[in-house]
């Protein structure tokens, strides 16, 4: 497997309104599903920031192990994922405005679902992430500021709303929120044993009461297929 390889891709500048709906996505390398920032190079001053992709929708997929078919071990590997940071040195813009909704994103290497860097105004909605290696749904926060790289990504992902998701088994949180505070995210009514921090509000339940949970929740047959 390449590192870079992705199931599906959502890439712009301004991939706006897709919809990405009822595929099962399998061994995926860096993620499954996703959308990813628009990058420009700082030795292209004359180009102004174009607009992010925006107001997708990502629904009723069934996405497992990614990053499980390879031989080398990476940090990331996530089953859903809002990218944000291209490699130092360049400027990203991130996705936002996106709806995560009716997922099961489950055994993935690293998270579940995760909403990177300065990605803003998304919903999370009604998804199950369980056994995952990381956690179930992540949402990031800031990157301290480095001598290589002063000013990089200076806030965490922000005003984002996640409810009604369920989460048990993953091997960090169930849900997580790395910002301080969880910085205007609103996490509501979602069943989770674990939680990284107060603002990440999950219901603490039993191992049979989550398994029950999960099983209650929809499981809709898969239209397409999408292999790696």
């Amino acid at each position: 497997r390449e590192v870079q390889s992705i199931n599906v891709r959502i890439e712009g500048p301004s991939a706006d309104r897709n919809t990405v709906q009822s595929n099962t996505v399998s061994k995926g390398g860096l993620a499954g599903i996703s959308i990813h920032s628009y990058v420009l190079v700082p030795a292209a001053p004359n180009v102004s920031v174009g607009d992010s992709n925006r107001n997708n929708v990502i629904s009723r997929n069934l996405v497992t192990k990614t990053g499980f078919d390879t031989n080398t071990v990476d940090s990331f590997a996530d089953g859903i994922a809002s990218l944000s940071s291209g490699p130092v040195g360049t400027v990203t813009r991130p996705s936002d405005t996106n709806t995560i909704f009716n997922n099961r994103s489950n055994n993935n290497f690293r998270h579940g679902i995760s909403l990177g860097r300065l990605s803003f105004g998304n919903t999370v909605d009604k998804n199950t992430v369980n056994q995952n290696g990381g956690s179930g749904i992540w949402v990031a926060g800031p990157v301290a500021p480095r001598p290589d790289t002063p000013s990089f990504d200076p806030q965490g992902a922000h005003d984002n709303n996640l409810s009604n998701n369920i989460g048990r088994g993953n091997g960090v949180f169930d849900g997580d929120d790395q910002n301080p505070d969880c910085d205007n995210n609103t996490w509501t009514a979602n069943t989770f044993r674990t939680v990284s921090r107060g603002c990440v509000r999950g219901i603490v339940m039993s191992p049979a009461s989550a398994q029950m949970a999960a099983a209650a929740a929809p499981a809709e047959a898969p239209g397409g297929i999408a292999h790696s």
